[in-house]
């Protein structure tokens, strides 16, 4: 999760109208997050907007639910590696934000990466553009 001093100054004023203006607000009015009608990405059911809200605005994220709302990650379970990916030029989910989460999980269930655009040959990628058509040469990497 992002707290939301991890955002650049440019993108500061739309987190703290999204925290704490408008998201409030709109999800009081309409019982959930009208994301797309309001242009912030996807609608939200109520639960998850408070619960993101509350873990972006605390500095310990979601760290205090563990063991209460949450449970204990269990590392000892066998499974996939866990690959966890930023762009570097993402400011919704700012890489320092990411290597901060990718750092509270062992190294041998996860790996981080982050991707910069221009290595393939891509003006942005930004938070989500990674799936985007014209984004098509990541791909690969992403999938190996």
């Amino acid at each position: 999760m992002v707290h939301y001093r991890d955002h650049p100054w440019s993108y500061l004023p739309a987190v703290v109208a999204f925290w704490s203006i408008l998201g409030p607000l709109a999800t009081w009015i309409a019982g959930y997050l009208p994301g797309k009608k309001l242009m912030l990405g996807a609608d939200l059911p109520a639960g998850v907007y408070w619960q993101w809200r509350r873990w972006c605005t605390r500095r310990d994220f979601f760290n205090g639910d563990i063991g209460a709302s949450l449970p204990a990650a269990n590392y000892a379970i066998d499974g996939p590696r866990l690959r966890i990916v930023v762009a570097n030029d993402d400011v919704v989910c700012p890489p320092a934000a990411v290597r901060r989460y990718a750092a509270a999980v062992p190294s041998n269930s996860a790996e981080y990466a982050e991707y910069v655009p221009a290595d393939y040959g891509l003006a942005s990628l930004k938070h989500i553009d990674f799936f985007r058509s014209g984004n098509h040469p990541v791909w690969s990497h992403l999938l190996d």
